[in-house]
């Protein structure tokens, strides 16, 4: 009985080669590919939790405005702040040179961060990709962060002058940062 059966799946097989063919190559792209993500997925969250690790992001983010610089050190001693690191931003306009000649220049909106100069910060620090990171030295010192500096070609030496409450300010690029 069972040589019948195996001679009958052996010549329906046959006369359908093709599509067994088909679904066996489909299973196998499907186990391939279910593979792959899984892989991705893994190796995506290793560089995530290296990258958390790495540059000490933060867990929570507070804004305030118009506080003094003492109110750091007050959340810094509350039990389970691990550090707390203070920022000034500022709002502000850039003007970048035209790309070509004889077409104005580009104004942009431009979010200036604060960092202490020649000491990376306890939380949120930066990776610098070219260029350095800012000295003690650097009085006029910018990071510029990566995507804004391939959009605009700027890189570690370029000048930029934003505007912060009307006024420009000179600053020169010292790195550019992910």
């Amino acid at each position: 009985m069972n040589s019948i059966l195996l001679r009958k799946s052996l010549r329906d097989l046959r006369k359908a080669m093709a599509q067994s063919l088909s679904l066996i190559v489909i299973s196998l792209l499907g186990v391939t590919s279910f593979i792959a993500l899984t892989g991705a997925y893994r190796d995506l969250g290793t560089s995530y939790t290296r990258a958390y690790d790495q540059l000490r992001f933060a867990d929570m983010t507070i804004q305030v405005t118009g506080a003094p610089v003492s109110v750091i050190d007050q959340i810094d001693r509350i039990a389970g702040v691990q550090a707390a690191t203070g920022r000034l931003v500022i709002e502000g306009g850039l003007s970048l040179p035209a790309k070509t000649a004889g077409e104005p220049p580009t104004l942009v909106r431009a979010r200036l961060i604060g960092i202490l100069r020649g000491q990376h910060p306890a939380v949120n620090d930066v990776l610098v990709e070219q260029g350095r990171y800012l000295s003690s030295s650097d009085r006029d010192g910018v990071l510029i962060e990566s995507h804004f500096a391939d959009i605009y070609d700027l890189k570690p030496g370029d000048r930029l002058a934003p505007l912060v409450n009307g006024k420009p300010l000179n600053l020169t690029a010292t790195g550019i940062i992910a």
